[in-house]
C-alpha cells in the first residue's frame, strides 16, 4: 500500500481524534444556575457540540471544495433506494417495539425536547462526519472506478464500525462481545449506508433516516430508570443458544452488507459519470 492509499486513513483519524477531543469538553459550567435535570444539562452540552462538529465540518468541505460532497437532492426515480433503510428504522432495529412499550408518563417534556436534540444532532453529526468528509476523503484519493467506490464505502464503514470500540471505556459495564457486535452491525448498516449516499447524492435525507432509527432504539435512555445502564446482555444458557444468537446478528446486519455491496456493483458507467461530474 502506497502513501496515497495511506493518506485517507490518516486524515479519517485526525478528523475524529479533533470532533472526539472537542465532544470530550465540559460544558456543564454554562448551565449552573439553571434549573435542568442531570439528563438534560448532558445532553444539551452534547446538542451544542455536536452542532459546533457539523458547523466546522461543513465548513471544511465547502473549504476544501475538491472533497466529494453531496448535501441534498430529492428525486423521485432515486426514492427506492431508501426503502431498505426505512425497513431497518421500523423492523429491524427492534426500536419501534421499545418506542411503543415506553412510558412517556415517566417523562417530562424538557427532558423528551432535550432527548430529541440529542439524538437529532448525533445523527447527523455521524452522517456529515463519516458519509460526508470520511468517505469524501476516500473517494478524493482513491479513483473513481467502481473498485475505488468500493473500497472507498468499505474503508469508511470500518472506520465507522471500529470507532465503537470507545464503548468499551465510556460506558460502564459495557462488554467485549457486545462491542464486537456492535463494530460488525455498525460497519454493515455503514456501507448500506454509504452506498445509498452515492445512488441518492443526499446526506440531508440519511441524516433524518439515522435520527429514525436512533430515536426509535435509544428511547429507554429518558425513562425513569435510565440512570441505570440499559443491560443489552441476553443471559445465555448454553453454548448452542450462543452460537444461535451470534448467527442471528450474523445475519440480520449481513443484510444491509450485502445490499449496499449490490448498490454499487450496480453501478452503470453513467452513475459513475454522474458522480464524476458532481466532485
Amino acid at each position: 500500500m502506497n502513501y496515497t492509499s495511506i493518506k485517507p486513513f490518516i486524515y479519517s483519524i485526525i478528523a475524529l481524534s479533533l470532533i472526539f477531543g472537542l465532544n470530550k469538553l465540559s460544558l456543564d459550567f454554562i448551565f449552573n444556575g439553571y434549573n435542568f435535570d442531570s439528563y438534560s444539562t448532558i445532553a444539551i452540552g452534547k446538542t451544542i457540540k455536536n452542532t459546533i462538529s457539523i458547523i466546522l465540518i461543513i465548513f471544511l468541505l465547502r473549504y476544501k471544495k475538491e472533497i466529494p460532497f453531496f448535501n441534498f437532492s430529492l428525486k423521485i426515480n432515486k426514492i427506492h433506494f431508501y426503502i431498505p433503510l426505512l425497513i431497518y428504522v421500523f423492523v429491524f432495529s427492534g426500536g419501534f417495539k421499545i418506542f411503543r412499550e415506553f412510558n412517556f408518563s415517566d417523562t417530562t417534556i424538557n427532558t423528551f425536547i432535550t432527548y430529541l436534540l440529542r439524538v437529532l444532532s448525533s445523527a447527523f453529526l455521524e452522517e456529515y462526519l463519516f458519509r460526508g468528509l470520511i468517505l469524501g476523503i476516500f473517494l478524493f484519493y482513491y479513483p473513481k472506478t467502481k473498485k475505488g467506490l468500493l473500497k472507498s464505502v468499505i474503508f469508511s464503514s470500518l472506520i465507522f464500525g471500529i470507532m465503537h470500540l470507545v464503548n468499551l471505556w465510556t460506558i460502564k459495564e459495557e462488554t467485549s462481545e457486545n462491542v464486537l457486535n456492535q463494530i460488525y452491525a455498525a460497519s454493515c448498516i455503514g456501507i448500506m449506508y454509504g452506498a445509498t449516499y452515492l445512488r441518492t447524492k443526499s446526506i440531508v435525507i440519511l441524516g433524518i433516516l439515522h435520527f429514525l432509527t436512533n430515536f426509535f432504539t435509544l428511547i429507554k435512555e429518558i425513562s425513569s430508570v435510565s440512570n441505570e445502564p440499559y443491560e443489552k446482555v441476553i443471559q445465555q444458557d448454553d453454548l448452542a443458544s450462543l452460537i444461535i444468537s451470534q448467527l442471528l446478528t450474523l445475519i440480520i446486519y449481513g443484510i444491509p452488507l450485502f445490499i449496499g455491496l449490490y448498490l454499487i456493483l450496480k453501478m452503470s458507467q453513467k452513475d459513475i459519470d454522474a458522480l464524476k461530474a458532481n466532485t
